[in-house]
């Protein structure tokens, strides 16, 4: 795998990601489940930190 085909792995994968966990905390506090600003601060900043996180894990090149 070219540095070029991982890079573009990770920024789809990192796209798909995040808009997922950030559309899902954006979804929870339009519905109410995040009344408490600090609450909602946290969830955001677990979303962002997530999607990097998971976006990494999921492009790791694992040896065969």
């Amino acid at each position: 795998m070219t540095p070029l085909d991982l890079a573009t792995s990770y920024l789809a994968t990192l796209a798909l990601h995040a808009s997922l966990m950030l559309g899902a905390v954006w979804l929870a506090e339009r519905s109410g489940w995040l009344r408490h600003p600090g609450l909602a601060e946290l969830a955001w900043r677990m979303a962002l930190l997530g999607g990097l996180l998971s976006a990494a894990v999921a492009t790791v090149p694992w040896p065969t």
